[in-house]
């Protein structure tokens, strides 16, 4: 059943998957927006240490650590 006519994955996918995805984003606004949308597709939310991950990960990409 569909909540608020948001997309479901055929397919479901892991935490773990989406992360992987999201972090091949160009910019980080676009891979938190990415990360939530493929979390809500498979019914689960987001929690502040994901996004944590994800600007770990940005800012070794951009060497601002």
């Amino acid at each position: 059943m569909q909540v608020r006519n948001l997309p479901t994955n055929e397919v479901g996918t892991t935490t773990e998957m989406n992360l992987a995805c999201a972090k091949l984003a160009g910019t980080f606004q676009m891979a938190c927006w990415l990360f939530r949308q493929l979390e809500y597709a498979n019914n689960r939310g987001t929690g502040e240490h994901q996004f944590d991950l994800l600007e770990e990960h940005f800012n070794e990409k951009e060497s601002i650590y």
